[in-house]
């Protein structure tokens, strides 16, 4: 398999840790295609987002792009998997 290739199964895990680190964040049930502001998401909870990614999926993410590029947990893991290539 090459670098920029996924399994599955990493595609899974990534999109499990992100669901995680939203339902963390935003205190409650949050599905894949679920919108952040209308959870109740706020530039405070995105930068908890975004710390927590970066420390648990070594990912170089910012909180500008996750507010300009970012709006579902879906979205989210693949623009994450987009930086790792």
């Amino acid at each position: 398999m090459s670098h920029g290739e996924h399994t599955p199964a990493d595609r899974q895990d990534l999109d499990g840790l992100v669901l995680g680190i939203w339902r963390e964040v935003l205190s409650g049930p949050v599905g894949p295609d679920d919108d952040f502001f209308a959870l109740g998401g706020d530039s405070i909870k995105a930068g908890q987002i975004v710390a927590r990614l970066r420390k648990q999926a070594r990912t170089g993410l910012s909180l500008a792009e996750f507010l300009a590029e970012v709006s579902t947990p879906r979205e989210l893991a693949a623009l994450v998997r987009a930086k790792a290539v």
